[in-house]
């Protein structure tokens, strides 16, 4: 079951969350690679630390998920799609422009 989140409403959504997620980006061979990143929003804007393949995925194909799986008691994943921005592929700096998200619950979790 998903749960569309509205993208004014990612404030109050991505609180709580932690600052640790998954960036999704695609490979030259288009296979997913999924890396776990720290996490800051500001502005409407994602800001992530990332690696040098993230980062040259991102330059190359900037389209990207952001994840943050279940945990524990929390029944609900948030992913949040969006458009990346190498800021500094150096420092390992890209931002995250949003352009969806939802709540995902998995089937096997009753709903709240």
């Amino acid at each position: 079951m998903s749960i569309k989140v509205a993208l004014d409403e990612l404030p109050q959504a991505f609180d709580g969350l932690g600052a640790t997620a998954f960036l999704l980006t695609t490979n030259d061979d288009q296979s997913p690679h999924p890396a776990n990143v720290n996490v800051s929003f500001a502005d409407g804007i994602f800001t992530v630390s990332a690696g040098r393949r993230s980062c040259s995925n991102c330059g190359d194909r900037p389209t990207v998920t952001l994840l943050w799986a279940n945990k524990g008691e929390r029944a609900m994943s948030l992913l949040v799609d969006g458009v990346a921005e190498v800021v500094s592929a150096d420092d390992g700096v890209v931002t995250v422009a949003p352009t969806s998200a939802i709540w995902h619950r998995h089937p096997d979790v009753p709903p709240e």
